[in-house]
């Protein structure tokens, strides 16, 4: 899966002339200032949806974990 990876983002990299796959500096910033944030509801989601039964409030949370990814993406598909 590595070699399959590393061969995708040689092609991009051939294909923009980028040296990054971020391109522009300003996608780096935003990421930078989104992931403090987005970081620990991924880390909640996952603890979250590896429980088996979840109470009311745990589904609560984890719908709440999703719609705050989905916010600090930018992108709820």
């Amino acid at each position: 899966m590595s070699h399959e990876y590393e061969a995708a983002v040689d092609i991009v990299q051939d294909t923009t002339e980028e040296e990054s796959l971020l391109g522009v500096g300003w996608l780096q910033e935003s990421l930078d200032r989104r992931n403090p944030y987005v970081d620990p509801l991924n880390l909640l989601q996952i603890q979250l949806l590896d429980e088996d039964d979840r109470s009311e409030p745990e589904e609560r949370a984890l719908r709440v974990s999703v719609k705050g990814i989905a916010a600090g993406m930018k992108n709820t598909g």
